[in-house]
């Protein structure tokens, strides 16, 4: 493109210190294509112009994926939606005192806390068909350039919400954890 822009501007310098000699046939070609020459740079740069907003919208999205979307995602895998209210029901039938030694985030009473928008039961303890989820919310600062030694202290936070709702050894997989921001 830029190969191109320069070549029609060229053109259109040629053409306007092109001596005519008071040719008025030749007057009126010259000014009929530096018209057209100009209309030419006025496409390209509208296309120049449309192409840079293109490639920025690509830069400023980075992916992003609205959280009802990652949801979505999420309890569209096959037997997901499934093991995720595995875990109200496991909460619900356990009755009282809870374990010595807790295993996993549902094993604490904390969760039994959560009181549904009325405040008369636990908010896990939904009605039948309606998933109940509960998120970690996780912030982490790392290094961009992998702690080398640098004049100028430099971060980057990632901030994550992860489904406690899923199994432990599927809570923390990339694929499983939403992406809410990132701090640069």
């Amino acid at each position: 493109l830029l190969e191109h822009e320069t070549w029609l501007i060229s053109l259109l310098a040629d053409v306007q210190v092109l001596d005519c000699c008071g040719d008025a046939q030749l007057e009126q070609q010259c000014a009929e294509l530096s018209a057209c020459l100009h209309r030419e740079l006025g496409l390209l740069e509208e296309f120049q112009a449309q192409e840079w907003y293109r490639q920025q919208s690509r830069i400023n999205d980075g992916g992003h994926m609205d959280m009802k979307n990652w949801m979505a995602r999420l309890l569209s895998c096959p037997g997901i939606e499934k093991m995720m209210d595995s875990v109200n029901e496991r909460t619900r039938a356990r009755s009282g005192p809870t374990q010595s030694r807790q295993q996993d985030i549902w094993d604490a009473p904390i969760i039994e806390t959560f009181r549904d928008p009325e405040g008369l039961r636990p908010f896990t303890h939904g009605p039948p068909g309606e998933g109940r989820y509960i998120f970690s919310l996780s912030i982490d600062g790392f290094n961009p350039f992998h702690m080398k030694v640098a004049q100028q202290q430099v971060s980057v936070t990632g901030i994550y919400m992860i489904c406690l709702n899923l199994p432990p050894h599927l809570r923390y997989l990339p694929e499983n954890a939403y992406l809410v921001g990132i701090i640069p």
